[in-house]
This record gives structure tokens, C-alpha cells and sequence, in this order.
């Protein structure tokens, strides 16, 4: 995956007219991949942020929450060995 600079510089390259083999010894990638942005028009990546996975604990998070509430001094151990599970 190119970066975004070399993106940029390799549809700078495209737009000037440079042989294709050139644009790919000047920034060190192959000439596929040169002819592949080439033959496509896609803008410049742009990235979102991702989304939020759901918690692994979320079903037991009210169980936890309340033994917490109840005995704080309880050890992850002690809360996962209540459930019948192991850390």
C-alpha cells in the first residue's frame, strides 16, 4: 500500500508524462502497481475512524459492577472464579 505521500507523487509523475517504469524505479515499487493506479481515477485515501467493537466483558458487566459495589477489594480472579470462568 503506497503512502499518502507517494500517492500523491505518483499521480504527480502520471499527470507530467513520465514512463511508467520510471515513476516505479523513482519511488522504489513495482510497475503493477504503478499501472494499477493508472488505470484507475481514485482520489486520495482518505481513512474514518473505525467503530467500536463491543466490549469481550459486556454481559457480565452489571455482575461485575455490582459484586465491585459490594466487596472492592475483590480480585479479577476471585470476580471470573464467581462466574466459573478462568483468567
Amino acid at each position: 500500500m503506497l503512502s499518502k505521500e507517494e500517492f500523491v507523487v505518483l499521480h504527480h509523475y502520471l499527470r507530467e508524462g513520465l514512463p511508467k517504469a520510471v515513476i516505479a524505479r523513482k519511488l522504489g515499487i513495482s510497475r503493477m502497481t504503478v499501472h494499477r493506479h493508472a488505470a484507475t481515477d481514485k482520489p486520495l485515501p482518505s481513512y474514518g475512524p473505525r467503530r467500536c467493537k463491543p466490549s469481550v466483558i459486556e454481559p457480565y458487566k452489571e455482575y461485575l459492577q455490582g459484586r465491585l459495589g459490594r466487596y472492592p477489594e475483590l480480585s479479577a480472579v476471585r470476580l471470573l472464579a464467581g462466574q466459573g470462568l478462568e483468567l
